[in-house]
């Protein structure tokens, strides 16, 4: 046994805005932002595990426009993508990306979905609601791009399975269950979210580190237990 993962094990690390937070950012999301100059560390930790050899994604979730004047330029620069999960409800919103701005991280090589359409949560939504933040959402995102959008990211990774039912029109969903995620044909994808605190040793801890069987199991165990709730 080597020191290695597994090569079907990958780790996806998720971000949300990369700076100071705007003035339309809650103060209980606040600790969710990654200041510049760690960003860039952190980059260059994914992109030296990537050179290893070790499977790694990267996502961002809200929409903010500093994906693009930020975050996407210092992924361009180490030669890394991301998928930049957008709510189609801000599109008009300045601080956050608009249709042109989505249209500019695809020409850097990066990958749009859609983050629903007002950030809500989805397992309180009643179905009208539900229905705009899932295929509402993915009708508005795939016109703003001219092409279709097939990736979802759960709002505060809060699903069931009612939830779950309205994104069948997504080839493939992301939560935030804070663990590893498995081959790359997997359809729900979980995912470890940035917080203050981290330092360029947490991205390679968060590769690095073993999960037990009995882990493993305790995670897939909650995870199918959410999606039949």
């Amino acid at each position: 046994m080597t020191d290695h993962q597994p090569p079907l094990e990958r780790t996806v690390f998720n971000f949300h805005g990369i700076g100071v937070p705007h003035a339309g950012v809650p103060a209980d999301e606040a600790p969710y932002w990654c200041p510049t100059d760690l960003f860039m560390h952190l980059a260059d930790a994914m992109a030296d595990l990537l050179r290893e050899g070790r499977s790694i994604e990267i996502t961002f979730d809200d929409g903010n426009r500093s994906d693009l004047d930020i975050a996407a330029p210092i992924l361009a620069d180490r030669g890394l993508s991301a998928t930049f999960f957008a709510c189609s409800g801000r599109l008009d919103d300045p601080r956050y990306l608009d249709g042109a701005g989505l249209r500019s991280l695809e020409v850097m090589g990066m990958v749009v979905g859609s983050h629903g359409r007002n950030h809500v949560d989805l397992r309180r939504a009643d179905a009208a609601t539900l229905r705009q933040e899932t295929s509402g959402s993915q009708q508005t995102l795939s016109e703003a791009l001219g092409r279709p959008v097939d990736r979802f990211a759960i709002p505060f990774g809060s699903y069931d399975r009612r939830v779950l039912g309205a994104l069948k029109t997504y080839t493939r969903i992301y939560n935030s269950d804070q663990t590893r995620a498995g081959p790359q044909n997997q359809r729900f994808v979980p995912r470890i979210s940035y917080t203050t605190g981290w330092t360029k040793e947490t991205v390679q801890q968060r590769v690095a580190e073993r999960y037990s069987y009995v882990r493993q199991q305790k995670q897939n165990l909650k995870s199918t237990l959410k999606r039949l709730r």
